[in-house]
């Protein structure tokens, strides 16, 4: 996403959460980042996200770019700075599930971040995830060629979101809760098939995670009794 002006900025980082994606750089502003390349990248996200993008002056409130912004505002801002003053740069993208599809923008931030959390925060996070998308997920990925898919997830590079599901979610998570003695199923609201990977690639960060919340689940649905409790599944 930021490649056409990797050599062009200073202390390049980007962060990325569940729902939130910050890149953090600087440049001169005698070599300043065209405007033009600015709205390159805003063009590039998904109008589902909100993105603004913040650039700093020293003791100057900062500018800010978002998808209306014009290039004379910008020339503006530019022009006010000293010939060897620094600007720094700050994006922050908000990211929205809609209709069923979710941005991720550095996968492997990605992944760290949710792996980092306890089990029940995992599965509180995957809940939310497939509960706002009701049936399947399409998560699309702006970093990354790779391809990977549950019966309900599908991880797939952006613009290659074109999926055929026909994995009736909602009918196996109702079967599930008449028949197990899962008693937190009605908080979390998952399924083995959630986790079970049908097409994986080698080296997938999400592989072990996936692998144990697959076998945590199903020890749960066929238990004669099963709880989550304090971060641990109790059978």
């Amino acid at each position: 996403m930021l490649e056409h002006i990797r050599n062009k900025v200073w202390g390049l980082k980007e962060e990325e959460r569940r729902t939130f994606y910050s890149a953090f750089f600087s440049f001169p502003s005698f070599q300043a980042v065209e405007f033009s390349e600015f709205m390159q990248i805003i063009q590039m996200i998904p109008t589902r996200d909100e993105i603004r993008i913040f650039l700093s002056l020293e003791n100057e409130d900062p500018f800010i770019i978002v998808r209306n912004s014009n290039e004379a505002e910008y020339r503006a801002f530019i022009e006010e700075a000293l010939e060897d003053e620094t600007v720094t740069v700050k994006i922050e993208i908000n990211k929205a599930l809609v209709d069923g599809h979710f941005s991720i923008y550095r996968y492997h931030e990605f992944v760290e971040d949710i792996v980092g959390l306890s089990m029940e925060e995992v599965l509180k996070t995957f809940s939310m995830f497939l509960d706002g998308a009701e049936k399947n997920i399409v998560f699309e990925l702006f970093d990354s060629p790779n391809i990977f898919y549950t019966k309900t997830m599908y991880f797939l590079p952006a613009g290659n979101s074109e999926i055929d599901c026909n994995f009736n979610r909602t009918q196996r998570l109702l079967a599930c809760r008449d028949s197990s003695y899962f008693y937190n199923l009605d908080s979390y609201g998952l399924l083995p098939d959630d986790f079970k990977i049908e097409v994986g690639y080698e080296g997938n960060p999400f592989k072990k995670l996936f692998m144990k919340l697959e076998t945590i689940l199903a020890a749960s649905f066929i238990a004669s009794n099963a709880m989550i409790q304090s971060g641990q599944m109790k059978l």
